[in-house]
């Protein structure tokens, strides 16, 4: 009996699950940060803080965000379609309706999930993430600038491409801004 008991205890032992552990490697995203006048320059953007979010979260959060500026939306509108235009109801919900448009973009920026990890641009408008690489991510980062007398604000939420290789460059420009005046930005792939 006490031999049966060994062999069943050394089967045990040998049958225990062995974890394996996989080896994340790491991606190094090189990420340019500049915006080009109407005259052609390319103004490179320093001291922005570019940051990498999990994609899962940026889209769960911009479903979630999403969803309420939809429902505000409507709710102003139909105030504003039901009400006569001279009524300080009707004035009141045309306002808060162009507030919240306004300020719907630096509110998703400002309240956006943790960042797993996030850096400075240089002077050159450059700076480096390392990432794990078996997820997607998303870089958001924005910044502003004065034109003349204007102020030019930009947000960036852009992801990373599926086939972004270590060392590859992702370059937040005026091709892939979004603007206070543009619609809520989509979910991503």
């Amino acid at each position: 009996k006490s031999y049966f008991i060994i062999l069943l205890t050394i089967i045990a032992v040998g049958c225990e699950k062995k974890e394996i552990k996989k080896e994340v490697v790491e991606l190094k995203a090189n990420i340019e940060v500049f915006v080009v006048t109407k005259g052609a320059q390319n103004i490179k953007l320093g001291a922005v803080n570019v940051q990498a979010i999990p994609l899962d979260d940026y889209n769960i959060y911009l479903s979630e965000k999403s969803a309420v500026r939809v429902k505000t939306e409507k709710e102003y509108q139909e105030i504003i379609d039901w009400n006569l235009s001279e009524s300080e109801e009707c004035k009141n919900a045309v306002a808060n309706k162009k507030a919240l448009e306004s300020n719907f973009l630096p509110d998703l920026y400002k309240y956006l999930p943790i960042a797993y990890t996030s850096a400075l641009t240089n002077s050159e408008g450059r700076c480096e993430l390392k990432l794990p690489s078996n997820q997607r991510w998303v870089i958001a980062a924005t910044s502003n600038r004065y034109a003349g007398s204007e102020k030019e604000k930009y947000f960036w939420f852009v992801p990373l491409p599926k086939n972004f290789q270590t060392n590859d460059t992702l370059i937040l420009s005026n091709n892939n801004f979004l603007t206070i005046s543009e619609d809520i930005p989509t979910l991503l792939d």
